[in-house]
């Protein structure tokens, strides 16, 4: 809730606190000031002038609860509309901690499946760094192999930008921009690294 909100409720609280507490005061003063008035006009020692200024009492403090209960009535409705904002408040911020709880979950399913696509591109690489050999002997089994391997390469790269592309959206993380051919990627990756396509061979083949 809105500590505005509260603050101005507690006090508004109080301040129908103290008017409710000032009526019953006046009320009790206006039925004291009858009493007086009654037993004036019962004795006949009390004068005109006497009952007359009592009776002016009993009128201001008439007009003063009346103004007291007018004032009552507005900080009632007051609370009324400050308890509404403070519903409302309530229900919005839960509102917003659904959304954020969705928010989070959609995050790491998409997390989990960059992780899923990261894992099939390594193996696929592992694959094509084991098998060039088919490639380099010029058998047309090995050149659909490997056309295959670099489409099905390329197409998880796409997915993987596209799904990182998301997460940069929402500010989780900086990502390249641009699409790039992930078996080019590999290459450079493996002559930073001193290695060729025999080398993986090797390395695989344990020759």
């Amino acid at each position: 809730s809105s500590p505005l909100y509260t603050s101005k409720f507690h006090c508004m609280h109080q301040d129908l606190k103290d008017a409710e507490k000032e009526l019953e005061k006046l009320i009790r003063d206006n039925k004291s000031l009858e009493e007086q008035k009654r037993k004036m006009e019962a004795s006949g020692s009390t004068s005109a002038g006497e009952i007359a200024k009592c009776k002016q009492e009993i009128d201001v403090l008439k007009r003063k609860k009346s103004e007291l209960k007018t004032q009552l009535g507005e900080l009632q409705r007051e609370r009324s509309e400050v308890e509404r904002k403070l519903k409302e408040a309530g229900s919005k911020r839960n509102e917003a901690e659904s959304k954020l709880e969705k928010v989070v979950e959609e995050l790491n399913e998409a997390k989990a499946r960059i992780d899923t696509l990261e894992e099939e591109i390594e193996s696929l690489k592992q694959g094509i760094e084991g098998d060039g050999a088919d490639v380099e002997s010029g058998s047309d089994e090995g050149e659909r192999a490997e056309a295959e391997r670099i489409s099905r390469i390329n197409a998880d790269s796409h997915g993987l930008n596209d799904l990182k592309g998301i997460l940069k959206s929402w500010g989780v993380s900086p990502v390249p921009s641009k699409r790039k051919d992930v078996i080019a990627l590999f290459k450079s990756e493996r002559e930073e690294r001193g290695l060729g396509g025999r080398a993986g061979k090797r390395r695989r083949t344990g020759s």
